[in-house]
């Protein structure tokens, strides 16, 4: 005990650093499962080949030749990589399971009801709004494209009479060779709306989810070390309360950089994710590190009991990583909730990653949205401290 109580913050931190590498389970959700998450997500939502398709599934039966056709239209949409499914239900299934990003339903006697004028649907389905839109957009379009050929054709029938199919075969030509308007488009300054592909998304979402869940969970020790009077031993000792809190919080503050930088390093190697500019994704990483540590210390005062802090830590963690966008962007929810989410140091964390990836931008580009983060953890830490010490000294 003496040996403890005579060294510095540095060894405090070392010690709990040990502690973790003989803890399996933390040990497990530290590094092993934030790669399976990202694997599963990236996968379940973009081409695993890393060209960034976007996974969209498709299901009709009796649906005919123009059905077949549309789906045809589909798979050659670029950025799109269609999948069949036999019947509604599993492809429904599959977009509330998440894995894949979107469905399209082609109801039965589509190609009747097109062909005698009738007015018909094709259902759109998602569950993660990432990404959707943009593929909504494109099916729409090939769906307005293929009915205008089928009403040029019914009206071109109508007039010369003859046979369906063959107006719909000169239709369809018509459209292929007809004079198009071509829109020229230059970027001005930063693209303000482009989200990372592929990997990216998810690898940046996970890293800030679990270090901030791990350094949470990690405050049960702090619950430990004051019920079992460790703390209360060390300031009976020669040593500071200065020592005590800054061993405190330099443990938590190491084990969620070496968790962020992991991750870093894990999606760079087998997921190729390209994080831009990587001076800026560490300093992201350290002042996030910063806001998970302040937030573990303070609820280190708050539970009363590891148990506590265990069991209500990573719903917590999660929750406040819904309101920050680590599983949909904040750019597709509305203003209100837009202004709610960035209350947390998430949403700033992730703003930041994503002009990094997604945008080309530089250190100085997004230092306004670390020194937002920062400013989180000096008031974290601030009142964690505080708190603590009273805790601790009564």
């Amino acid at each position: 005990m003496k040996r403890l109580i005579s060294r510095t913050p540095l060894t405090i931190a070392a010690l709990n650093f040990k502690r973790l590498f003989k803890d399996r389970l933390s040990l497990f959700f530290v590094f092993l499962f934030p790669a399976i998450l990202t694997l599963v997500i990236g996968v379940a939502i973009f081409d695993a080949g890393g060209s960034g398709a976007v996974r969209v599934g498709v299901s009709g039966s009796g649906t005919g030749a123009l059905g077949a056709e549309l789906i045809g239209r589909i798979s050659e949409t670029v950025g799109l990589k269609v999948e069949r499914f036999a019947s509604d239900d599993e492809l429904r299934k599959a977009v509330r399971r998440q894995t894949i990003l979107a469905g399209v339903i082609i109801p039965s006697g589509y190609d009747d009801r097109l062909r005698r004028g009738e007015a018909d649907q094709v259902d759109f389905l998602t569950f993660r709004p990432q990404g959707a839109p943009t593929v909504r957009a494109a099916v729409e379009a090939i769906v307005a494209d293929q009915g205008s050929e089928v009403k040029a054709a019914l009206f071109a029938q109508d007039l010369a009479g003859g046979d369906l199919q063959d107006h719909l075969a000169k239709a369809e030509l018509a459209s292929q060779s007809s004079a198009r308007i071509e829109v020229a488009s230059q970027q001005v300054g930063s693209n303000t709306s482009a989200l990372p592909t592929g990997f990216g998304y998810p690898a940046a979402a996970n890293l800030i989810l679990f270090v901030f869940i791990t350094t949470l969970v990690d405050s049960q020790r702090i619950i430990e070390n004051r019920r079992q009077g460790i703390s209360r031993r060390i300031l009976a000792a020669p040593a500071t309360a200065g020592t005590l809190l800054a061993g405190e919080a330099l443990s938590r503050f190491s084990i969620a950089v070496f968790q962020g930088l992991f991750i870093f390093a894990m999606a760079t190697a087998f997921f190729d994710v390209k994080w831009g500019n990587s001076l800026g994704a560490v300093v992201v990483i350290l002042v996030f590190a910063l806001a998970a540590t302040g937030a573990s210390m303070l609820l280190g005062t708050v539970f009363r009991t590891a148990e506590q802090a265990a069991s209500i830590g990573p719903p917590l963690g999660i929750a406040l990583g819904m309101l920050g966008g680590c599983m949909w962007p904040l750019e597709i929810v509305g203003s209100t909730m837009r202004a709610v989410g960035h209350i947390t140091p998430h949403a700033w964390a992730m703003d930041a990653f994503i002009g990094l990836i997604a945008r080309g931008q530089t250190l100085v580009e997004i230092w306004p949205k670390a020194a937002v983060i920062a400013g989180i953890a000096a008031l974290l830490l601030l009142v964690s401290t505080n708190r603590l010490q009273k805790a601790i000294i009564g």
